[in-house]
Parts: C-alpha cells; sequence; structure tokens
C-alpha cells in the first residue's frame, strides 16, 4: 500500500504491477534521458512495517561531461521499518569522459529488517568505442542497522 508520494522535475516512479502480490514492485525513471553537471536527484523512500517492496529503474542512468566546477548529485536515503523487507536494485550508472558525480546512499533499517542493495559504476561503454580518461566519482554509502553503522 502506497501511503504518500510527491514528485518534481525529471525523476518519476512507475508502480508496474496491478495485481495485488505479497511484494509491491516501484520502478524509477528519469525523464531527461541522463544527468549532467549541476543535475540534483534526490530520493527519499520508506518500506513502512512489515512491507516487502522491490525498487529498481527503468533504464541505466548516464552521468555525461561536465562543465569544470559544475557536480551532478544523486543523494537517496532509504528506511526499512521493523519487520520490512526492501530491496533497491537500480541498473547501472554509466559514467561517462570528464563527468562529475556526488551519489550518496543513505539505509537506515530497524534491528529486524531486511535489506538488499546494488549501486554499479560501469566506467563508459567499451563496445561503443568510448573511454572514460577522467572523471571525479565521490560516492558514499551507509548502511545503519539499529542505529549503528
Amino acid at each position: 500500500m502506497l501511503d504518500g508520494l510527491r514528485q518534481e522535475g525529471c525523476l518519476k516512479v512507475r508502480f508496474p504491477r496491478t495485481e495485488r502480490a505479497a511484494w509491491s514492485g516501484a520502478v524509477t525513471l528519469n525523464t531527461a534521458g541522463g544527468v549532467a553537471g549541476g543535475d540534483v536527484l534526490d530520493s527519499a523512500i520508506a518500506a513502512g512495517p512489515g512491507t516487502q517492496a522491490t525498487v529498481a529503474s527503468q533504464a541505466a542512468e548516464r552521468f555525461y561531461r561536465t562543465l569544470p566546477g559544475a557536480t551532478a548529485v544523486v543523494a537517496t536515503r532509504l528506511h526499512v521499518a521493523p519487520g520490512a523487507a526492501l530491496e533497491w536494485l537500480p541498473q547501472e550508472s554509466i559514467l561517462f569522459d570528464n563527468c562529475a558525480l556526488g551519489r550518496r546512499l543513505v539505509v537506515d533499517m530497524a534491528e529486524d529488517a531486511w535489506f538488499l542493495g546494488v549501486e554499479a559504476l560501469v566506467f563508459g561503454r567499451t563496445a561503443m568505442g568510448e573511454a572514460v580518461r577522467a572523471a571525479q566519482v565521490r560516492d558514499l554509502i551507509q548502511v545503519r542497522r539499529g542505529g549503528r553503522l
């Protein structure tokens, strides 16, 4: 059950399942088609008590070349309540040459909660003849269970 939803800008969420299943599913998508320096994608997701949910992304996120001093920011906060289970399964982030990315994932889970998460980085698309010679990446993942890191 969805208790609340607020969206703005290019970051959207869709719910592809219409049947009532034990696990809820949500798919995020960036309608801008990629992220450039200066863009900010900020998400907060909470799985309430006893919830079982999977949150995935529609496609790989692309981080494009940026101007000096402009950093793309992706901040995600996940809260997993007592007795809840949450899967965070976005597709990979593809870094392009001369991109600048600051990414932060913070997971706050109850002592008896369950969490599975993936955050993959891909350095260019070699099959397309692309190479990443320079990039600025700051990637931080914090997971707390019962308030402890």
